[in-house]
Formats: structure tokens, C-alpha cells, sequence
């Protein structure tokens, strides 16, 4: 090798070796410092010694390339692993190409240390496997037990831990962690503790004893638990913000790693965030569907209650009732159990109407003509209420959109509501059907005496109550379908000139799929 090369080589962060005649011609301090052996060292070894550097499970790759077959002009590429003096393993990348000078035949290796590389490679298919396995319905306990099994193998995490911020209780949880000299892991608040440092940071900390002096002095943190030489921690961040910190600590200063293994814990952080996010969010779900499940069910029981034991109890009073009648004539008497017959008829028909929609959410949709069943909720209106006029204009075509057997009920509780709070001599209801805004709008209106501006925008409110049964049914009937439902008077200006109600439910395409909706 001549002078100006051996400079540059001498200068260069790869490591370069030239072997001739069976024994090392020239070696650089990269190398050295690979292999762990001084120059003078390596420039004694033979080439039986070289490949003694080899890991066995390598030495038939031959990859110094030194027999006497060897002979290209172009660069040999091998990967394999360097035994250190140290007897670390490295995991190197060769290339090695044959040179000649004045005839003699050299071998020059450039050579890269891919160890990084390697395990970020396996730190990639770790995190792989730990977002299938996060997929899996286990505990976050028995996630995390994974994800350390995974780490375990990349870095030296005998002493690791994950702990989870409580905001409420300004406490740190730990669903997983195992130490050598440390077993208290409850609940406990961790001020001034690197823990708590790191997550108030919010950054990525490798902390040696120096480092840990500076912090104490300065207040940012304390001395808590056992003292370990060596600590390093990375936050764990979602999109809602930082919920934890994971951590290794190490209480005999490793040999090797230090700030890579900071930069892989920290890659491992985001997935080990992420899988508690997402498990998180399925016990919210799981948790959420209980409670909604636990309420259906009471609020069927309740329902079954009233439609059973109740409306049987109402039925008594009813008859009772009615028998008291036939045995007394006097006006005033007869008068009161008018009254009373009334309010058991109201109460039973609340009933009936509160258990007409009792199925409204488990019936599927299915593709419904408006027209049809407008007209034939106008024909049971007039055969129920002959004293009602009914202006009733449809075009001759066919609206068709997703709805149930709900949609009749839909349209005959607004036109009672209208009937049944009207007291004009004569009661009069206008109903139109007609194509508007890439859907269909029903519109009933009334001659009845109106509704006060500032009600019609409460009767839908559930905690008001303004409107009766019928009219939160008809509210629950449209948002299943994905429709609106406004009521406004006629005339603004003048409230007692009867009522308008508009329905609009979205137009469905023929390419429409139940899937969609």
C-alpha cells in the first residue's frame, strides 16, 4: 500500500485490512478498535489467526478470502460475525477484492459494523409481532410480558419496568415490572424521581451516576428507590399525550449498548404506547357495551313492566271504574269518573305507544316507497278520524329510500299530534310529498292554533319533555333512517295560524348496500 493511501485508510471510519502472503501487511485503528486488538497485535497474526476471529458458524463462508483460488477484480461481499478480544460478538459487513503489486498478490477488506443495523432490523420484526400480538385479546399485563421477552433479546433489560400516569391520583401504576433489587411497585407518586422526569420532559433520558448528581443538584429530581449506576427511560406518547414511561435500569454498569439502546428503548416506547392505547381503548369499548347492555336490559324490563303489570292494573281501575257508573246517576258523580276514565285511557294509551317502537333499533332497513306508505297512513287517519280533512298531493313517481315498517307509525303520530291538539270547528291537514336537496321532503301542516316560537325548538329536548311520546318516537323513527324532522308555524309572524312539520330523508341510489348505512 503506498504512503498516500495508507493515510487516508489510516483516517477513515471503516475499518481496512490487507493480507499478503498469508500474514497481515497493513491494518487501521478502525479495525483495531473493532477487534479490540492493538495494530501491533493484529500485524503479528497469520491468517489461521485471523480466521480464528471468525465465529465458527462462519468460517466456511472464508470470508478474508485468502486461499490461493481467490483471485476477482471485483469486490466479494460476505456478511458474518467478528469475535472481539473481549469476546463480544459483531455483526460485520465485508466487501474484499484482490490486488497486485509488483506481482504479489494482496487481498484488501474493507469492513462495516452492521450490528445497529441488525438489531434494528430484528427490533423492527419484534415490534411487528408485538402489533399482532396487541391485536390479540390479552391483558396489557401479558402484552407488556411479551414486549419484554422481545426487548430482552436486543438489549440487556434484566430490570425493566412500565409505569402508567394516573392524572386523577398523581400516581404511577405498574401493569408490568421485574427488578433484582426492587419489588415495591404499588401505586406511588414518584416525585422527583428520574421516572417522573422523563415523563414531565418528555424526552428520552440516559442517566449515569454523573448525570444524576447534575439533576439532584440543580432540583430537578431526588434519589428514589434503590441507586443504580446506569437508568434510562423514554416516555410513552399517544395523541391524547404522554401516559407513562417505560424504563431499564441496570444496578452494574453494562459493557456495551449505552446510547444505542437508549435510541432502540425509545423505537420500542411508541409501539409499546400504541399497544396500550389500543388496549386501553378496547376495554373502554368492552366496558362501554357492558354498561349499554346492563341498560337495555333494564329498560326492556321496565318496558315489560309496564305493558304487562301495569297496563293489567290500569285495566282493573278501568272496569272498576265503569261499574261505578251503572250504580250511580248523579251528573256530578258521573262526571268525576269521566274524568278518572280519561286519565286510565291516557295512561294505557301512552302504553301502547311506548311499546309500538319497542323493536325500532333491531329491525333492519330495508328499501321503502315513501309514496305508498304516506297514502296508506292518510287512509287510516280519515277511517279513525272522518271528521279530518286531508288535502293529500303525491307525484306519480316512486320515492324510494332505507326504512322499516316504523315509517307508517312515523307518519300517523304527526298527523294525531295535529289532530288531536286542534280545536278548530273544522280540522284541516295539508300533506305533500315531493323530490327536494338530493332526498325527499313530507311536509303536514295544520290549521290548529299553533306552537310558540320559542317551544318548537324544545319539544324534541329529552330533559323539557314538551313533546309527548309521539313525537320523540317520530324523532328516534328519522335519525334511524339518517333524516330531519323541523317543526315551525306556518306563518312566523302569527303563532295561532296553524303548524308545519318537515320530514327530509337522504335519496338512496341504486348502488346503495345495507353496508353503507
Amino acid at each position: 500500500m503506498d504512503e498516500l493511501t495508507s493515510i487516508l485508510a489510516e483516517q477513515s471510519v471503516l475499518c481496512h485490512i490487507q493480507i499478503t502472503a498469508n500474514h497481515i501487511s497493513y491494518v487501521n485503528s478502525a479495525f483495531a478498535k473493532l477487534t479490540g486488538y492493538s495494530c501491533e497485535e493484529l500485524k503479528l497474526m497469520s491468517s489461521a489467526d485471523l480466521q480464528d476471529l471468525v465465529h465458527p458458524s462462519y468460517r466456511n463462508l472464508h470470508p478474508w478470502c485468502i486461499s490461493d483460488e481467490f483471485v476477482s477484480t471485483e469486490p466479494n461481499h460476505q456478511e458474518f460475525v467478528l469475535i472481539r478480544k473481549d469476546g463480544c460478538l459483531v455483526d460485520v459487513e465485508s466487501f474484499s477484492k484482490t490486488i497486485f503489486d509488483d506481482g504479489v498478490k494482496s487481498v484488501v477488506t474493507i469492513l462495516f459494523d452492521i450490528s445497529e443495523r441488525h438489531r434494528f432490523e430484528q427490533a423492527k420484526d419484534a415490534m411487528l409481532d408485538i402489533t399482532k400480538e396487541a391485536t390479540e385479546t390479552i391483558s396489557i399485563a401479558s402484552l407488556l410480558k411479551k414486549i419484554h421477552t422481545h426487548l430482552y433479546k436486543l438489549i440487556d433489560a434484566s430490570n425493566f419496568y412500565v409505569a402508567l400516569y394516573d392524572e386523577k391520583t398523581a400516581l404511577y401504576y405498574f401493569p408490568y415490572a421485574i427488578d433484582d433489587q426492587d419489588d415495591d411497585f404499588s401505586p406511588q407518586p414518584l416525585k422527583g424521581s428520574l421516572t417522573d422526569y422523563v415523563r414531565r420532559t418528555g424526552k428520552p433520558m440516559l442517566i449515569d451516576d454523573e448525570k444524576h448528581r447534575e439533576l439532584a443538584e440543580s432540583g430537578e429530581v431526588g434519589y428514589v428507590g434503590p441507586d443504580s449506576p446506569l437508568w434510562m427511560g423514554a416516555p410513552l406518547v399517544t395523541r391524547t399525550g404522554i401516559i407513562g414511561v417505560v424504563a431499564a435500569q441496570w444496578y452494574q454498569v453494562p459493557t456495551k449498548g449505552h446510547k444505542a439502546d437508549l435510541d432502540l428503548l425509545s423505537y420500542v416506547s411508541k409501539h409499546i404506547a400504541w399497544a396500550i392505547e389500543r388496549k386501553r381503548a378496547d376495554a373502554f369499548l368492552r366496558e362501554s357495551e357492558r354498561k349499554y347492555r346492563t341498560v337495555s336490559e333494564r329498560a326492556l324490563l321496565y318496558l315489560d313492566l309496564m305493558g304487562h303489570d301495569i297496563r293489567n292494573q290500569l285495566q282493573v281501575a278501568v272496569g272498576a271504574t265503569e261499574l261505578l257508573k251503572l250504580k250511580h246517576h248523579e251528573t256530578d258523580f258521573i262526571s268525576t269518573l269521566d274524568m278518572i276514565l280519561l286519565a286510565l285511557e291516557n295512561c294505557l294509551s301512552v302504553i301502547s305507544q311506548i311499546k309500538a317502537t319497542e323493536y325500532l333499533m333491531d329491525l333492519e332497513l330495508t328499501q321503502t316507497e315513501i309514496g305508498k306508505i304516506l297514502r296508506e297512513s292518510v287512509d287510516y287517519m280519515l277511517q279513525n278520524y272522518p271528521q279530518v280533512e286531508i288535502d293529500l298531493k303525491i307525484p306519480s313517481d316512486e320515492f324510494y329510500i332505507w326504512a322499516d315498517r316504523f315509517l307508517g307509525l312515523l307518519f300517523r303520530n304527526i298527523m294525531e299530534n295535529a289532530v288531536v291538539h286542534n280545536n278548530s270547528n273544522q280540522i284541516r291537514l295539508w300533506v305533500s310529498l315531493k323530490q327536494e336537496h338530493d332526498g325527499y321532503s313530507i311536509t303536514i301542516e295544520d290549521n290548529g292554533p299553533g306552537i310558540p316560537k320559542k317551544r318548537t325548538s324544545l319539544l324534541f329536548d329529552k330533559k323539557r319533555r314538551y313533546g309527548g311520546v309521539g313525537l320523540h318516537q317520530s324523532k328516534h323513527i328519522v335519525d334511524k333512517y339518517n333524516g330531519t324532522i323541523d317543526i315551525i308555524n306556518c306563518t312566523e309572524d302569527i303563532p295561532k295560524r296553524g303548524t308545519r312539520v318537515k320530514i327530509w330523508f337522504p335519496m338512496m341510489s341504486h348502488s346503495d348496500s345495507m353496508t353503507d348505512i
